[in-house]
């Protein structure tokens, strides 16, 4: 995802941007607030235009706080983890809450799922690899289409999880 990115801009009375050179030369320098959706610097959107240094420094503060915080509207950058570290947090989150048995089947499908798939980010996971998964796990395995549907069944439950949780839009196992 793209970085945001906000800055100041030191602009004449005209509105032209003045390099620090002709900064003297201009009679009133005047700031332009600008911030950027990608590290490009492609100026998107002007957030505020001819505001004193003092003005535009304190919006600039605010603008940068409220972009680390996600609340300026702009993609944010955030670490995906991956299903290997995601495995690993669905069992803490199951244990206690099901059956020994239970526990333990899921316990020995998350190992399959970490083994093929555990290096893949959540959000890097598609219905190929879910297929792939399941067709690995048949033919390099040797388990039947039985186990392998389990697995499957398992990963998705794993996957939904992460849906529900906000990590991921959209449930690669599903349709």
């Amino acid at each position: 995802m793209a970085k945001a990115i906000a800055a100041l801009r030191i602009v004449d009375d005209m509105g032209r941007g003045v390099s620090r050179s002709e900064l003297d030369k201009a009679l009133t320098p005047l700031w332009e607030l600008e911030y950027a959706k990608d590290t490009n610097f492609n100026f998107s959107d002007w957030v505020m235009r001819y505001i004193r240094f003092d003005e535009a420094k304190d919006r600039l503060e605010d603008i940068k706080s409220n972009i680390r915080r996600g609340m300026a509207g702009l993609p944010q950058t955030r670490k995906f983890p991956t299903l290997l570290e995601y495995c690993e947090k669905y069992l803490k989150q199951i244990s206690g809450t099901t059956k020994e048995n239970t526990y333990l089947n899921k316990e020995r499908a998350t190992l399959a799922i970490r083994r093929h798939l555990g290096d893949y980010r959540l959000d890097k996971l598609s219905p190929f690899l879910a297929e792939s998964f399941q067709a690995n796990r048949i033919e390099k395995d040797g388990v039947s289409s039985a186990t392998a549907n389990i697995d499957l069944s398992i990963l998705r439950g794993i996957l939904g999880m992460a849906v529900r949780e906000g990590l991921i839009n959209k449930n690669p196992c599903v349709g």
